[in-house]
């Protein structure tokens, strides 16, 4: 993530803290940020058969009726929107993604036949929510 802030739906600011530049794979159940900001990647295995697996990028599309997307980012599908997410998984009039909807709605919205068990996040950057105005 290369910006420093980001405003939410009222205008405040949302302070994005850049993370280690290498990055942390981690699992997804194990991630204990509230949020997860645009930038920030899944790694799914076993997503598509012909792949062992495949990684999706939170990205915004500049839709008003939904929240962020994820667009597959490796493989044979490279570049294709995969599914934007509804506005309920915004976290707390934020345009962050609230963690724990995306671990509850998984095998709803992303991957209805695969174990969340294995999945793995990049986080790229550490993002909390400022009060003040």
């Amino acid at each position: 993530m290369l910006n420093n802030k980001e405003l939410d739906f009222k205008m405040k600011t949302t302070k994005i803290y850049n993370a280690d530049l290498n990055g942390k794979w981690e699992k997804l159940l194990d991630y204990n940020n509230a949020y997860i900001s645009k930038g920030a990647i899944l790694n799914i295995p076993n997503f598509y058969p012909e792949e062992s697996c495949t990684e999706l990028m939170f990205f915004e599309p500049m839709i008003d009726d939904c929240s962020l997307g994820l667009v597959i980012i490796s493989g044979g599908k490279a570049g294709t929107v995969f599914v934007n997410l509804p506005l309920e998984a915004y976290y707390k009039d934020t345009r962050l993604i609230d963690t724990k909807w995306i671990i509850n709605h998984y095998n709803i919205w992303i991957a209805p036949d695969n174990k969340i068990e294995n999945v793995q996040i990049l986080y790229q950057a550490i993002c909390s929510h400022n009060d003040e105005s």
